[in-house]
């Protein structure tokens, strides 16, 4: 077998070139306005997908109060990216609060001083900072739900980033577009200390996640957008629009060459679309992914509702095991989708369960090859 190469030079890739450009500067008047955390999600909001509740606004950080900070909420730099300046705070007593991402305890002057250092490293002219609730996770591994990032080419999902903040530094995991998930080593490595590895977790509302990603890309006028979205016991709920995600852009992970090749396709057809207006024929890299996502464009939003509703304790039991490297979790998840498919009548919903308990069965195999490379590893003298 022929050695995998990662990575290519900007230059060499029409998807890396673009995601460069829109880092260094916005392209358009709208992906400026949808970049911007509080007008994106005024626009969200019209569309009827859930925000995190807004709790305030400030222009200044010295405005901040100690009873705007509530009992838990997220406090962001309102024009900043790549979580720089996101702090996810719980009262921990008078003035003191923790932060689940960093891990540290901080005093509320603390707390304004580093967000002014933020502020200061972005140079933005007109600053601001948004607060806003701290959501709850549907899994039982830690206070931070995870943050999904859908990589968007026109009608297509391409990728999906699986980012889990309650560890330090965080832990990413890969998906292809349908939550199938990539192998490290094969189709991507992490690179540097920024990030680690971590365990891909199908979330329980997957298929509506993806319907909103494919919704709200369609309303930029981008042939590549990243959509962040949360999985909460509510729902979906939207994160922010990303253009230049600097995951990508920073090579906090690269690619395989196989999936740039792959994402070039997606872009440049993508592109031309928006450019004449004509629908452009998909190559066949992965004819599976592709229609799992078209049926997930075209169906019925109370069918892809219907389908995410699996018992909360269940979900958290398995899933939990699951993350602990157990591969019965998986196991036992996808035997449950592969039930719910072997019951349904409706066949949107019984292809959904089958990709569902396939894409389980798929995370199961990774556990149990985790498990046997560090038995190889023991064992090694």
């Amino acid at each position: 077998m022929s050695e995998v190469e990662f990575d290519r030079p900007d230059a060499d890739s029409s998807f890396l070139t673009f995601v460069r450009n829109e880092f260094q500067k916005r392209g358009t008047p709208l992906r400026k306005k949808l970049a911007n955390k509080h007008s994106a999600a005024q626009e969200v909001q019209k569309l009827g997908l859930k925000v995190p509740k807004k709790l305030r606004i400030l222009e200044n950080i010295e405005d901040l109060k100690p009873w705007h900070l509530k009992r838990r909420a997220v406090l962001k730099y309102g024009r900043g990216w790549s979580a720089r300046g996101v702090m996810l705070l719980e009262r921990k007593g008078i003035n003191r609060y923790f932060d689940h991402l960093s891990l540290q305890k901080y005093a509320l002057q603390s707390i304004k001083e580093h967000q002014a250092r933020v502020a200061k490293s972005f140079g933005s002219k007109d600053p601001n900072w948004i607060l806003e609730e701290l959501l709850e996770p549907t899994h039982a591994f830690g206070a931070v739900p995870y943050d999904y990032k859908f990589y968007v080419f026109g009608g297509q999902i391409g990728l999906i980033l699986q980012v889990d903040r309650n560890t330090t530094p965080p832990k990413q995991a890969l998906f292809d577009g349908s939550f199938k998930p990539l192998h490290l080593g094969v189709d991507y490595l992490l690179t540097g200390k920024s990030c680690q590895p971590g365990l891909p977790i199908v979330p329980p509302h997957a298929t509506e996640l993806m319907w909103w990603a494919l919704k709200l890309a369609s309303i930029t006028d981008s042939p590549f957008v990243s959509i962040d979205l949360y999985d909460t016991p509510q729902g979906p709920v939207f994160g922010e629009f990303t253009f230049s995600p600097g995951a990508t852009h920073k090579r906090m992970f690269t690619l395989s060459k196989r999936l740039i090749d792959y994402y070039d396709e997606l872009f440049n057809a993508a592109e031309k679309r928006l450019e004449e207006g004509v629908e452009v024929k998909r190559g066949q890299f992965d004819t599976d992914m592709a229609r799992f996502v078209d049926l997930v464009a075209t169906a019925d939003y109370k069918t892809l509702a219907r389908t995410s509703k699996i018992p909360t304790e269940l979900y958290k039991t398995w899933s939990g095991v699951a993350y602990n490297r157990g591969s019965i979790g998986a196991l036992r998840l996808s035997e449950y989708f592969r039930n719910r498919a072997e019951a349904a009548e409706d066949q949107t919903e019984k292809a959904i369960y089958t990709h569902l308990s396939s894409a389980w069965e798929s995370i199961q195999k990774e556990v149990k090859a985790h498990t046997r490379k560090y038995k190889a590893m023991a064992a090694t003298p």
